[in-house]
């Protein structure tokens, strides 16, 4: 009876080890094309990822710069991952941890699940591309076609829907990591993103936003549709003018008017009076009517040349000597009282 216990006992950690090593070596998505270089890790193994190779549950796919790799799973899924990328497959569900991720999905019954660090997104049928930056923490959607449930990835009940040609975007530094009120992208950023992917067009034409926004242009919200009127405004022609025709004409015009003429005086007599020219190079002497003489050269600064007092000067000193505060004598006393620490002065 222990034997047949011990036998039985073996058995099913034999099966249990078979099952578990079966599901770990169970494949899970399909290359279908790969352009540049790109990587699989798997049970610690890392190899070059080729097109037709097989890729296990529980493997990690990565994208150099510049590169791209498409994938095929067995849920009717494409998956494209952009340069710069890594994302983990785990059967229904893809775990991204950087880089760009555009999922299309034509399985319309059963329901996936894209994770990041902080984001979870739920979806069924369509297609949206996703982003991770690690380094800013921030989770992004870009709902191409259909609905993608975009929540919290620890508050799974602060979630919001997510449609055809709306983003948004969960971030730690946004209202707490509550993802923000899906919005309208435009034409020029939907071909900046969609970009990205070289050779990915949608599922349908209708998916790109100019096919489906073909709406009427906005007009003057105060006026009604039906009172606007398209007023045309006449156009003036402007006459051709002959410029060089309109200069002659101009000058000929101006020749027409008589300028005053200045009177040219000459002075002939001469005065006799000595003029000197200073600010030249050399100065001169001269009289009017006589030839220029050459003065001497220019004195060093530091020879002082003696020179007469004239008139002005000499009425100076005469009035600086009348304001004498004492008599000439007073005044040589108290030169010679130098020696005494007194403030004498012999003027004001």
């Amino acid at each position: 009876m222990k034997k047949l216990f011990k036998s039985t006992k073996i058995s099913l950690l034999l099966a249990l080890l078979l099952t578990g090593s079966a599901w770990a070596s169970s494949p899970s998505a399909i290359v279908s094309s790969v352009d540049g270089n790109a990587f699989v890790m798997s049970d610690g193994v890392t190899k070059t990822l080729r097109e037709g190779d097989r890729i296990d549950d529980f493997s990690d796919v990565v994208t150099e710069e510049g590169a791209q790799v498409t994938l095929t799973d067995y849920y009717d899924h494409k998956y494209h991952l952009s340069g710069s990328a890594h994302i983990k497959i785990t059967r229904n569900q893809i775990e991204l941890a950087r880089g760009y991720f555009w999922v299309q999905s034509f399985n319309q019954s059963e329901s996936f699940i894209i994770k990041t660090a902080n984001a979870k997104i739920d979806y069924t049928f369509g297609e949206a591309i996703v982003s991770f930056d690690p380094y800013s923490g921030k989770t992004q959607i870009l709902s191409v076609r259909g609905g993608f449930d975009m929540a919290n990835a620890l508050e799974t009940h602060l979630k919001v829907n997510v449609s055809d040609g709306q983003f948004s975007f969960v971030s730690n530094n946004y209202e707490k990591g509550i993802p923000r009120v899906p919005m309208q992208i435009g034409e020029t950023s939907f071909r900046k993103i969609t970009g990205l992917f070289s050779g990915v067009m949608p599922m349908t034409p209708d998916s790109i936003p100019t096919n489906r926004m073909n709406t009427p242009k906005r007009g003057i919200a105060s006026v009604p549709s039906s009172a606007v009127k398209m007023v045309k405004i006449p156009t003036t022609r402007v006459k051709k003018v002959n410029v060089a025709h309109l200069y002659k004409s101009k000058i000929a015009a101006a020749k027409k008017i008589k300028h005053r003429q200045m009177l040219n005086k000459k002075y002939t007599k001469k005065s006799g009076v000595v003029l000197r020219v200073y600010g030249m190079k050399s100065k001169f002497v001269s009289k009017l009517g006589t030839k220029k003489k050459k003065v001497a050269k220019r004195m060093p600064a530091s020879v002082v040349a003696p020179t007469k007092k004239g008139t002005f000067e000499s009425s100076l000193v005469k009035q600086y000597e009348n304001q004498m505060r004492h008599d000439s004598e007073v005044n040589e006393l108290i030169d010679e009282l130098k020696n005494y620490d007194q403030d004498y002065q012999t003027s004001y």
